[in-house]
């Protein structure tokens, strides 16, 4: 079980849960307004799980062109 909202949710509502409110929260604040965007990410889970929630709301919204199965990301990995 995990936590969110301060309830808990099975693997599978947990997530239909925080996609909901990740995409809830990106139409709120205008956050994606293009059809390109560039992600930058550390490779970690955080940071892959922002590529992974952007690539959903564009799929989900058709925003974008997509190249085969992926959509015009920029994927930028900076090692220390």
């Amino acid at each position: 079980m995990a936590c969110f909202d301060s309830l808990s949710y099975c693997k599978k509502h947990f997530i239909d849960a925080f996609e909901k409110k990740a995409f809830e929260t990106i139409k709120k604040y205008n956050l994606i307004k293009g059809k390109k965007i560039a992600v930058a990410t550390s490779g970690g889970k955080d940071s892959t799980s922002v590529l992974y929630i952007v690539k959903k709301y564009m799929q989900k919204n058709k925003l974008g062109k997509p190249i085969g199965y992926v959509y015009q990301f920029l994927l930028i990995h900076f090692k220390r």
